[in-house]
């Protein structure tokens, strides 16, 4: 069994060169105690590497838990290097999918974990033993029936969904819902087959842009709010001031530490508001 990753490129990366010129990027990505390294691109914050790593797990398969740690640096011949962005990248959704590749453009944050505009393309890939399956990944109950069929009398009918999340660092993939119904009722089994183990999630939101906001003087501005059980995570943009059609892309980063199950029942709530001195709330769109 081996754990691929192969690094791209990079665009956009911030230039950590404080007496002028260019940064000398490279990557470093450590994972089960062992780190590797890219060769060092000179003057460029656009490099290209297009090298691959591997990782021999056949004594260790990875975990759905466990992550990869990304650090993209400027290289100095005297002194530190500096960082110019840096990302995790969780395993999860990886060893949850079918292709067993998974090619990202991964944002990537500076050391305070704020967002850069630094962007690293990547793929990772795993290959299990032959015959084997993929670790962390529950093995299916055979469906009596598939998804829109009727089960025979005093049967039970079976269909497989996918609730969509962003856990954060590029990995956007499905966590799989089984519902299945019966002469007895409906009952819910998706939960059962996820991971009882607390688990650190990253859901990463990007908000764009607004289009035709009804009113006129708006000084819009959008909030959004991760509502997780009883606890409450709010960000918001910048004001944009007289504009019906605001611009923000800006991207907003919410971590959670919870069962998976604890996360699929929560959701997100956004709210455009127009900001002034006098009515700082006044709502103009929300949805959730």
């Amino acid at each position: 069994m081996s754990l691929k990753l192969t690094v791209k490129n990079a665009v956009n990366l911030v230039n950590r060169e404080s007496l002028g010129g260019l940064s000398d990027p490279y990557v470093t990505v450590s994972f089960q105690g062992q780190k590797k390294k890219t060769s060092v691109q000179k003057s460029t914050l656009t490099p290209e590497w297009n090298e691959e790593f591997e990782w021999d797990v056949s004594e260790k398969p990875p975990r759905p838990d466990e992550t990869m740690e990304v650090e993209v640096k400027d290289y100095e011949r005297l002194g530190w290097n500096k960082l110019m962005g840096k990302a995790t990248l969780p395993l999860r959704n990886l060893l949850q999918g079918s292709s067993g590749t998974l090619d990202l453009q991964q944002p990537l944050l500076d050391a305070s974990d704020q967002p850069t505009p630094g962007l690293l393309n990547l793929a990772v890939s795993y290959i299990p033993s032959a015959g084997g399956r993929r670790a962390g990944v529950p093995q299916a109950a055979p469906a009596t029936a598939t998804s829109g069929a009727s089960a025979p009398a005093g049967g039970t009918s079976t269909t497989l969904t996918h609730a969509h999340q962003d856990f954060g660092d590029g990995m956007t993939g499905g966590l799989p819902t089984l519902v299945a119904s019966s002469a007895a009722g409906e009952q819910q089994l998706g939960k059962d087959r996820l991971s009882n183990v607390p688990t650190k999630f990253q859901i990463r939101v990007r908000v764009m842009e607004a289009r035709q906001l009804m009113g006129s003087d708006l000084n819009p501005v959008c909030r959004v709010k991760l509502e997780r059980g009883g606890h409450q995570e709010n960000q918001q943009t910048r004001v944009v001031k007289g504009s019906q059609t605001p611009w923000f892309n800006q991207l907003f980063f919410f971590n959670a530490e919870c069962l998976p199950s604890q996360l699929m029942e929560s959701f997100l709530e956004f709210k455009v508001c127009n900001s002034t001195l006098l009515r700082s709330s006044t709502i103009v769109g929300a949805f959730k």
